[in-house]
Formats: C-alpha cells, structure tokens, sequence
C-alpha cells in the first residue's frame, strides 16, 4: 500500500528484521515510524508510532537503521546516533541509549551503513571506519575487540560504498574492487571458505558496479521591490539569467547575493545562511528566494568587554560594527559579557529586555552598549549548623557556599540569619560590621564567612521567659504557642505571645522586655543571657530613650563604638542634636544643647581589675608629661590586704592602685597620695541596693519593674527612683531617705535610709 502522497528519496528497515522504518522525503525531513521501544525512531520518546512522523526539522543526506538503533548523516555532512547503544554503536564512547540523534564526532562523512549491533562508514576523505560490537571481526580492523568510539579501517582511501549485515561487512573500493570481512560460517563472504575474517580481503579480481549517484535541481527565486544577481559555488547558478542548475547528491551549493546599489538581501530556504551567502546541501531538489529591498544601517557602539550579536545574523562585535537591514526588518541585539564583566546597559534601542535590545529599522540606526567589571564575591558558613545568607543587593541567597559577581566598586551588606538552635558569633572577610551584618566593598574578589555555633541562647531565653510567667502568672496567663525565634540587624532575638495579647521578649541586648498588649515593649530590667559591653550600653540607652523620648526626639542612625586611653564608650545621636552616652567610666551621660550632663548611673558594673585600671590610665592622661612612656603593662599583685595594682614608666617614675582604694604617684624615692578613691561604693550602688531590697519586700503591690534605676539631678542633689507597671515608684531622695509613690498623691516615707 502507498504511504501518503509524498516523494521520497530514500529508505532504511533493521538488517535485524525490527519492525520499524525511516526514510528521507526528496525535501530532505526525516521520517520514522514502527517500533520505538529503545528510541530508535529518534522522536525523543519510546513511544511506537503506526504512522511516519517527522524527526527534527533538519536536512537529511542519508539513513540506516540497525538492529533497534539508527545512524544518520545530515545535509551538511555530521553524523549522527540514537536508540540502543549497549554495544557502543552510537560511537559516542558511552553504552548509553539515547531517544534523540546525538551527533558522533565532528568530522564530515560520505556514506554510512548499520549492520546489526555495528556501524561501517565512510568519510568525506574516502577513508572507512568502524565502531560497535566486533565479536566476529565484522569491524575488519584486524581484532575481534568492541570499539566504542570510531576506529580507522585500514589506511585505504579510496572507499566508495559499504554494507553491513549481521555479522559480516562488505564493501566497495572507487577502482570498482569488492571486498568482505567478519563471520563466514555459511561462506556469506564469497572466498569459497568459511573462514572468519578479521580485516577486509578482496573477493576475486571483477570490477563491480557502483550505484549510480543521483542528481537534484537547485532553483533560485528572486523577491522584493530591488535588485541584485545571485551567483553559485560550485558553479552553475547566475541570476541574472540563469536561475536554476543540477547538482550530484551530496553536493554542498554556496550562493552569493551581490545587491545593487541602495538595496540588501535576505534569504528563505538555505540550510545555513551568513551576511551574503546561503548554504544548501543538495539532498533533494531545493528552492531557495533571494529577496533584495531597500535597506537601512544599524551601527553598534560598545565599550568594550563584550561582544554584540544580532538576529537576524550581520552583527557580531566586540567594538563598533554595522550592517544593512532590510527597511521594516526588526533586529534584536544580544550583549553578552567576556568573563569578568556584567552587561550593564542599553542606549538608542526602541525596546529592551535584559541584555536584549530590540530596533524596527525604520531609518539608519545607531545603538550603544555599556559593560561593566565585575568582581566575585564567595559567602560561606564556618563552624557548626546553618544559615540563610542574604545579600543587598540581591545576588547572595542560600545555606552553606555561594557566589555571584557584582559590579566593581559595589557595596554589599551580607546578613546571616541562624536556623533555630544555632547562632552567629563571628564573621571573617568583612570590610567593615554593622552590628551582625558584614559589608564589603568589590574592589576585587572577596570572600567572606559567617561563624556559627551551637546555640544555648534558645534554651536561656526560654527559661528566662518561664520564670517571669511563673511569677506572675495572672498578668501574662497561658502562652498562645511556643517561644519563637526573629532577627534584626542587631542579632537574634526571642519572644513568647499570650491569650491575652501580652508579650515577652529576650531581646537582642541580652535584656527581657515586656508587651502590655496596646503599648510598646518595655523594659523588665532582667538579663536573659550573659552579656558584652556593647547589649549592655544598648541596654542602657534603649532604657533612657524610653523613657524620654520626647527629649531626644528620633535615632539617627545606630548605636556606634568608640575608644579612649580608659577604654571603649558607646553613644547614639538624635536628630535634634542630642546624645545618649554610654561613657568608658561605665556610667550613663547625655548631651543637649551643647552640654553634657550625668545620669549618676552605671550601664555596667566594673570589676576591681576594671576600676584600677581605669582609675591609673586617667592619672596618667592627666599628666603625661612627667610620667612620660609605659615601661610594660599595669601589673597586678594579691596580697592578704586584697590586690593592689601599679603601672611603671620609663623615667622612673609610677602609679599605684594601693589595697586602702586611693591612687599614689612615685617620686623621689617614696610613693605619694594623689587623694584619688579607685575603689568605693557610689551613691548609685548605696540608692540601688535599698531601692532592690524594698521592691522585694512589695513584689506583690509593686507588679513588674519598669526599666531600670535612674538618677536625676534636682538644685537639692541626685536622687534615684524605680518605676513599676502599677505607676508607684520606689525613690531614694536626696535627703538620704527612701519613699514610696502610689501613682497619685503625695510620696510615703518608707523609714529607711540610703545614705
């Protein structure tokens, strides 16, 4: 029965008998239908077809199918494989199947024949080659080893046709000489033996005849409102008049466009085409149109590091190009950057899409192209657990080890947020830190890690915001889920939610802080984890700035650090000039108006060691000149009077942090009182410590404690009060005295003293 209506002109079955079929149309498509179970119809799909579909869209010159696998060879001379390939026979080194044509090589062949676990071919130099199972010698490369990548047959190259079969391979040489090789076990080599052959052996002294080589009509059809001549390489084509020749089968045909003057050209039909010429490999009979019409330019300006293509094809640079198009053509441009560069943007394009530019060539055109450097920069986690690592700008997003390149000179800030149960205790590689958060500057390629550990911060603040419930269980009432874990710039932080709309958070300050439900956090006063300088000056500040607010007026910017010959003082500045300062003393000061005044409050508790040295570098800094340079460090001495502390200079001279808590000089042979205390209680320590026993006292009237114990300075002298949730406050006046506030009415005296 006839197959459609269609002309063909070749076609190949299994020399194993599969039941499956390919063919070549006279327009050079492939077909295929039958059996597919090992993907040898080359669909992409093992899925049996009972009717011809078409294999890709390219031109085919010829096809063989073997015992479920195909070998074909394009239009422009690859060879390609697909189906079963346990044998090696798809040549590609491998015994993968493929379900899809997988080129084999780069080289150009002639003729090819399957045999049936096997494949014979032919190069365009005339050499024969052979790949696949070789058990019988069938390959006639002298062994019966399996290849499975093409290997040379001999050093012949004169070979014009070649068969396989089953096990045996015979072929045909250009002086018209017959040749046999493989499996001879029924005599199928013809040299009246049945002798296994391992290489090819000539079969008696006749010229046999060669197939005769079909030949094809190439036509060229001329289009558009232009004019131009169109010539063929090899020759046979000049249009102009003669607009149509006959090539040999296999014949690769160049035609040149040449337009006149004010027009261009543009090709349909080629197999390939490029500017003025177009390519087509005669395995049919072929038209192809040249179409000439009036043109424009486009010119392409790029700064270099990149090249510029276009579709259609005409641009391709690194610099400055152009190339006519014909009038209406749209070309889209595609910028590609050379490694180490970015395509950074577009100018004079009518529409852009990322590195594309598209242009309607309504008249000449010029289109510029910028690229930028770029450089790397590598994130990775240290140490035990996880993260998620994120960058801004985008780019940086995942859990162990990434990259991405940015532009020269691009500032990214990197944050690293732990998963639960883990922390973040350091970075490496930054060029500089913005509390947990690393910035680095791409000047070149960097790399940067975040350190983790295993965290017990969790489980402390879970067990911090347990004994708060525990001891007042009316005001927060039953948690409303678990304690769940957050993150800010200035670390992680942890917070349990109530039924009742109330709240506590372990902040990142190392401080417990309270949610009423309608108003904002508040500050419990109660550390939830052991704490650095840094969470408790935040603390400290947070804490004054909460409770006058309407005195500094808004943050600008962070808490930042900084140091002095005492040690290292923190402070935060509003935007009306004011300033919360966490001084190296280890007491709180504010400035406004241009002048500093003391909140006679500590935001952190020095040791001794932390007192000495304090109180000796100031002495020193208050008299350099006669002390002059340090002669090692401060050295510190236990004795059964407690430990004394002296730093010695060069000149001979010292100071001394003595067990009595006054500071002394040495001069002239003998150590001399400077009159200066290192080491006495302050009236802050003496106002705290009867504001703390009096709050234990009245647990219950009192309620939470709001914030910390503050000083303030009246014209009678300092005094220091505690404030609760209930409104009532616990003060130590400056008489000496302690009282109570109710939260309205006059204060009661508490009759006891502070000082």
């Amino acid at each position: 029965v006839q197959i459609g209506s269609s002309t063909w002109s070749q076609v190949s079955v299994s020399v194993a008998g599969s039941p499956s079929t390919l063919g070549i149309k006279t327009d050079g498509t492939l077909w295929a239908w039958g059996l597919n179970d090992a993907g040898q119809l080359g669909d992409g799909t093992t899925t049996s077809h009972s009717s011809p579909v078409q294999i890709g869209s390219s031109s085919w010159l010829a096809v063989s199918e073997g015992s479920s696998f195909t070998i074909g060879i394009k239009s422009d001379g690859t060879l390609w494989g697909w189906g079963n390939n346990s044998y090696g026979q798809l040549g590609d080194g491998t015994s993968i199947s493929h379900s899809a044509p997988a080129q084999i090589g780069k080289s150009s062949w002639l003729a090819v024949s399957a045999g049936d676990s096997f494949v014979l071919a032919i190069k365009s130099d005339g050499t024969l080659w052979g790949w696949g199972n070789n058990i019988y010698g069938q390959l006639g490369d002298g062994t019966t080893t399996p290849r499975y990548f093409p290997v040379q047959i001999g050093a012949s190259v004169n070979w014009s046709q070649v068969s396989g079969g089953v096990n045996s391979s015979f072929g045909i040489t250009s002086d018209g000489s017959l040749w046999a090789w493989g499996s001879d076990n029924l005599g199928q080599l013809g040299d009246n033996t049945t002798q296994q052959r391992l290489s090819p052996m000539q079969i008696g002294a006749s010229q046999w005849m060669l197939p005769p080589t079909p030949s094809y009509t190439l036509t060229l059809a001329k289009a558009g409102s232009g004019t131009g001549t169109v010539t063929s390489s090899p020759a046979g084509i000049s249009c102009g008049s003669t607009c149509s020749a006959t090539y040999t089968a296999g014949t690769s045909v160049v035609l040149t466009a040449a337009a006149d003057t004010g027009y261009g050209y543009s090709w349909t039909g080629c197999d390939s085409s490029s500017g003025a010429q177009c390519t087509v490999a005669m395995a049919g009979n072929k038209t192809v149109t040249a179409a000439f019409g009036l043109t424009y330019t486009l010119t392409v300006n790029n700064s270099g590091n990149g090249t510029i293509t276009s579709s259609p094809s005409g641009i391709s640079c690194g610099s400055a190009c152009s190339t006519p198009y014909a009038a209406g053509a749209s070309v889209t441009l595609t910028a590609t950057p050379n490694t180490g560069y970015t395509f950074s943007s577009w100018s004079g394009c009518d529409s852009t899409s990322g590195s594309e530019c598209t242009i309607a060539m309504s008249s000449d055109k010029s289109v510029s192209a910028v690229f930028k450097s770029t450089n790397t920069l590598t994130v990775k986690t240290v140490g035990a657990g996880t993260a998620l690592i994120m960058s801004s700008p985008a780019g940086i997003s995942c859990g162990t080890t990434c990259s991405y390149s940015y532009v020269t000179g691009t500032a990214v800030t990197i944050t690293a947020t732990p998963n639960a149960g883990f922390s973040l205790i350091d970075w490496s590689g930054c060029d500089s830190r913005n509390a947990f958060q690393c910035i680095v500057t791409m000047s070149s390629d960097k790399s940067v890690a975040a350190v983790l550990s295993q965290s017990t911060d969790y489980v402390s603040a879970q067990s911090a915001i347990s004994a708060v419930v525990a001891q007042y269980p009316v005001i927060f009432g039953s948690a409303s889920g678990s304690v769940t874990i957050g993150t800010d710039t200035s670390g992680v932080y942890y917070v349990d939610w109530f039924s009742n709309g109330k709240g506590i958070l372990a902040w990142t300050d190392g401080y417990l802080y309270y949610y009423s439900g309608t108003g904002w956090w508040v500050s419990m006063g109660i550390t939830w984890r052991s704490q650095s300088d840094f969470d408790k000056a935040s603390a400290g500040i947070t804490s004054f700035y909460n409770q006058y607010a309407s005195l500094f007026g808004s943050p600008s910017g962070g808490i930042t650090s900084g140091s002095t010959t005492t040690g290292a003082y923190y402070v935060e500045w509003f935007t009306n000039g004011s300033a919360i300062v966490a001084w190296a003393d280890g007491y709180m000061y504010y400035i406004y108006g241009g002048n500093t005044y003391s909140f006679d409050m500590p935001w952190k508790t020095l040791s001794t060691d932390d007192k000495a040295t304090q109180a000796i570098n100031t002495a020193y800094t208050q008299n350099v000149s006669y002390y002059g340079t340090p002669s090692g460090g401060i050295v510190k001495t236990s004795t059964a009077n407690g430990a004394y502390y002296v730093q010695v200079f060069v000149n001979g001279t010292g100071i001394l942090a003595w067990t009595d808590g006054y500071l002394y000089y040495y001069s002239g042979g003998s150590w001399v009182s400077l009159g200066t205390a290192w080491n006495t209680s302050t009236a802050y320590d003496k106002a705290s410590k009867m504001i703390n026993y009096y709050s234990s006292l009245y647990t219950y009237s009192l309620g939470m404690a709001y914030g910390n114990i503050i000083g303030g300075t009246t014209s009678s002298g300092t005094s220091y009060s505690q404030w609760f949730m209930s409104g009532s406050a616990i003060i130590a006046w400056t008489d000496g005295k302690m009282y109570y506030y109710a939260g309205s009415g006059s204060f009661v005296s508490l009759g006891g003293k502070w000082q």
